[in-house]
């Protein structure tokens, strides 16, 4: 694995250890700076998204969980975090055309690969893509039996050098395991499938092991698999890497990545004023900080679900750091993209600034549930405006875990 990549998974093991996004499909020109080819399907499918249970050689009590999503050609996005510490406490790494980038832990800037770093991340990507969609996405020397080989460059639409080979090992035209080799012919990694299971006419891993040379690197299950997926391609773009912000009314609008929260939600009477909103709100705060013992674990600032006018809907009550295995009652929402604007006074939230980040959107995409976080009623610049993007995912998963 890249250093960067080891670095992070030594990071989550030892957090392990002491703790024991749109709907839509195109192009997108929040991604104009960069660069890959035009989103196609392959095989029937736009792409996949897998949602894993791993567990580390060694540390049997202390699983993490890795998301890894695929859009074809050229994209794909992962997340790795510990299913029972904080939320904050995730990796993400990005392929988007020929460039791969990493965010460490919590909100950081990104950092991306270069060089053989970015040619083995790429590569380490591929094999998991390709091991997961076998036969198909790629042309193989002899998918029936025995040894099957495919070579791996930076970019589908691209003849360019060689990053390294994929090598299939196949028993009656089904996969058994594959292995990823540089450049050099030097083994990154490999992944072997134990177990597997059918789903919408396609036979999936649902079992693998990871291993680096003789040693194994974890056990993998999965949990769910979605095959109906529609992400713009901003999201395979860490926050800071996308188009500059947007002027819109006279306000700066940002595309980021709205941060995992922990929270649970209180219903507002129809048509609630500010002021009575924020009262109740603080009340909520206050119970929440005595059911959890303590306020320092409680979000000061309150949020708010809207309406199309504007209007409060239901208030939000957050945790100061999300966690990934929340109290009962409460729930975790994890990174997915957005549009955030700053306002003075919960006066400005109306139709015309919820229509400015409408008109924000990439196109062909769609915004979801908009919300505020108040941290000063009446400014300057004391409400904070999001829209996420909606991500549409249909899942499904083997051996009867159902449907997520």
């Amino acid at each position: 694995m890249p250093t960067r990549l080891l670095a992070s998974f030594a990071f989550l093991v030892a957090l392990a250890a002491s703790t024991s996004l749109s709907a839509g499909s195109g192009q997108d020109s929040s991604a104009a700076a960069h660069d890959a080819p035009a989103q196609h399907g392959v095989a029937g499918l736009a792409g996949f998204e897998i949602d894993s249970t791993i567990v580390f050689e060694g540390l049997p009590d202390a699983p993490h969980e890795l998301l890894a999503s695929y859009v074809f050609p050229d994209r794909a996005r992962w997340r790795i975090n510990n299913r029972t510490g904080q939320a904050a406490a995730r990796s993400l790494y990005y392929r988007f055309g020929a460039e791969s980038f990493h965010v460490g832990p919590g909100s950081k800037p990104s950092t991306a690969f270069e060089g053989d770093e970015r040619d083995r991340t790429l590569l380490q990507m591929e094999l998991r893509r390709l091991v997961f969609f076998w036969p198909d996405g790629a042309t193989w020397s002899n998918p029936a039996q025995g040894i099957s080989v495919t070579t791996v460059g930076r970019r589908e639409d691209v003849d360019g050098p060689s990053i390294g080979t994929l090598e299939a090992t196949v028993r009656d035209k089904v996969l058994v395991s594959m292995r990823a080799l540089d450049a050099d012919g030097d083994e990154v990694e490999s992944l072997e499938v134990t177990e597997r299971f059918s789903q919408r006419g396609r036979t999936w891993p649902r079992r693998l092991i990871l291993r680096q040379g003789d040693e194994v690197v974890w056990h993998e299950t999965v949990e769910s698999i979605a095959t109906d997926i529609r992400y713009i391609d901003r999201y395979f773009l860490p926050a800071d890497r996308r188009k500059g912000t947007v002027l819109g009314g006279g306000h700066v609008i940002h595309s980021v990545d709205l941060q995992p929260i922990t929270f649970r939600t209180h219903e507002l009477d129809a048509a609630t004023d500010w002021e009575t909103a924020l009262a109740h709100a603080t009340e909520w705060i206050r119970e929440a900080a005595e059911e959890l013992s303590g306020s320092e674990k409680i979000d000061p600032f309150p949020s708010f679900e809207l309406d199309g006018a504007g209007r409060p809907t239901r208030c939000i009550v957050r945790l100061r750091e999300a966690i990934a295995d929340p109290p009962k009652g409460w729930s975790t929402t994890w990174d997915r993209p957005g549009v955030v604007m700053l306002l003075d006074t919960t006066d400005d939230l109306d139709m015309g600034s919820l229509a400015i980040l409408q008109g924000a959107l990439p196109p062909g995409s769609q915004g979801g549930t908009p919300y505020c976080r108040v941290i000063v009623p009446t400014g300057p610049s004391g409400v904070q405006l999001y829209l996420p993007i909606q991500a549409r995912a249909e899942r499904g998963t083997g051996g009867g875990h159902g449907s997520r």
